[in-house]
């Protein structure tokens, strides 16, 4: 099976920060595979930022401009669907070495993508070890996480930080049984002629002196607002949400985490931005937003609007809603005024209450234990307007692969009709 997957280690002072992210943006697919390391903390927070607003900026101009400092960054930027305009950023710092499939690069610009990216800060790796590694990888039997640990074994340097990246390099089906990885996929449906949802997952991995933490983000934002203004809505408030959370996270990795605290700064920040697009561009546009952060056994909920969030129990067979509606519908329903039947067919039922876009939205924050049977399922409304939450669960404990499950929920929306746009990120087993 082909993945794309990073690690990173860092031993001693330096911090060691790999973030591997994908986003759907105007139906197009990108990725952002990235590594920086510096014994700065506050510097690795800019230059995380700085990739993230870079990577927003090869999406929505298709130019990736990168102001290199001193901290070593590898940053790999891909566009569509294939490899064929995938490129490796200049690598300008003097302190860091970057080997490509086993051979040094200089610091030249290099045009092409190879499979496997080892980044490490000492100049003095053995070929011996590279060769080690090389055969690790050739052998389909760990991922770059695994790698580095064994690699971490092999090294005599008290200060040794490194990174490895795997683009589309083939693995094992066993060694991903047990494994869990997020999946996302939009789709423009049947009606529309335009895609305005957005959606993003990414893993943060920090490592310092030796322990790795990981964080995972998940982002679906539904736009409307017509004129084009709705992707510009949704993709906005994802990344403004994305670069907050990195930096926060990445800053405070020495300190106990508010997620509650962060997860509401993030979206009001968004907000901000949103409603400042609108005085520019003399613009209607809002989005809904939902979110989540997985860190060890919780799963922290974020929500404005009318897209949604679900965490399936496979132990129980059973699939829990974890965010309510900010609909009139949702409203008048929980008044008695209306039943849950009546709210499907009536004449308001796509009007929503609460949005970016809007002054003082409402912003749900819900804190849930998150097992390793756990499955967590964030939607835009073009599914679950036309799919049921027991036939969501049905295909959710399907053994198949993680992205055939994704694409045919998604499929079965379209064959009803798909009259919206339809967005959907799993984050379960690769392979149950």
């Amino acid at each position: 099976m082909k993945v794309i997957a990073t690690s990173a280690l860092s031993r001693g002072d330096d911090i060691a920060v790999a973030i591997n992210a994908k986003a759907y943006i105007e139906n197009e697919k990108y990725n952002l595979i990235s590594f920086i390391a510096d014994g700065n903390i506050d510097l690795v927070v800019n230059e995380t930022s700085c990739v993230i607003e870079s990577f927003k900026k090869y999406i929505t101009l298709g130019k990736f401009s990168y102001p290199f400092s001193n901290t070593g960054v590898v940053a790999v930027m891909v566009r569509g669907r294939g490899y064929k305009n995938s490129f490796l950023s200049k690598f300008l710092s003097q302190r860091y070495t970057l080997y490509l499939n086993n051979r040094k690069i200089s610091n030249n610009y290099e045009n092409r993508i190879g499979k496997t990216y080892i980044i490490s800060s000492n100049y003095g790796i053995k070929q011996n070890i590279l060769s080690k590694v090389k055969r690790y990888i050739e052998k389909r039997e760990y991922l770059p996480e695994d790698i580095l640990d064994l690699l971490s074994k092999e090294v005599e340097y008290e200060d040794f930080s490194a990174g490895i990246v795997y683009l589309s390099v083939e693995v094992c089906k066993d060694i991903l049984r047990n494994k869990k990885f997020s999946y996302c996929f939009s789709d423009i449906g049947m009606r529309r002629t335009n895609n305005e949802d957005s959606c993003l997952t990414a893993k943060i991995e920090i490592s310092r002196n030796g322990v790795r933490r990981v964080y995972k983000i998940l982002i679906v934002a539904d736009g409307a607002g017509g004129h084009g203004h709705g992707e510009v809505a949704s993709r906005e408030a994802l990344f403004a949400v994305f670069n907050y959370l990195a930096s926060e996270i990445i800053g405070k990795c020495n300190s106990e985490l508010d997620f509650k605290e962060m997860i509401i700064n993030a979206i009001s920040n968004a907000n901000e931005h949103i409603l400042a697009l609108r005085r520019r561009m003399l613009s209607n546009m809002a989005t809904t937003l939902t979110m989540a952060i997985v860190y060890e056994d919780k799963a922290y909920i974020g929500h404005v609007g009318d897209s949604r969030a679900y965490i399936l129990d496979r132990s129980e067979e059973s699939i829990k809603l974890i965010t309510r509606d900010h609909k009139l519908v949702e409203d008048l329903v929980e008044a008695g005024i209306i039943t849950r039947e009546q709210a499907k067919y009536h004449p308001q039922r796509n009007v929503i209450t609460s949005a970016l876009g809007m002054h003082k939205p409402r912003i749900d924050i819900c804190i849930e234990d998150f097992r390793q049977d756990q499955a967590l399922l964030l939607c835009s409304d073009g599914l679950t307007d036309l799919v049921e939450e027991y036939e969501i669960a049905g295909i959710m404990i399907e053994n198949k692969e993680i992205n055939k499950r994704v694409k045919e929920l998604i499929s079965l929306a379209n064959r009803r009709g798909g009259k919206d746009n339809i967005t959907v990120i799993l984050y379960d087993y690769y392979v149950i």
